[in-house]
């Protein structure tokens, strides 16, 4: 397991989806990963203030999340 997937298993473990989403957009370190980071960072900031993420953040993240896990595994980082 690489260090990358070991992080975003441990932050999926302790049921920080939108950290573990937030590292793998890191990772693609390029000007999408960066756009990922700030809609993520408002999934963030919402979540924390709401104390919950809506279904509408948590279908937005979640398929964020899969097009970013699939570059990841075609770039060979995962």
């Amino acid at each position: 397991m690489t260090n990358l997937a070991a992080q975003i298993e441990t932050a999926t473990d302790n049921n920080e989806h939108t950290e573990a989403t937030m590292i793998a957009a890191r990772a693609l370190n390029n000007t999408l990963g960066n756009a990922y980071l700030v809609i993520l960072q408002e999934i963030a900031d919402t979540h924390e203030l709401n104390g919950h993420i809506t279904p509408d953040h948590r279908t937005l993240r979640d398929t964020i999340q899969r097009e970013i896990f699939t570059t990841l595994k075609l770039q060979g980082k995962m």
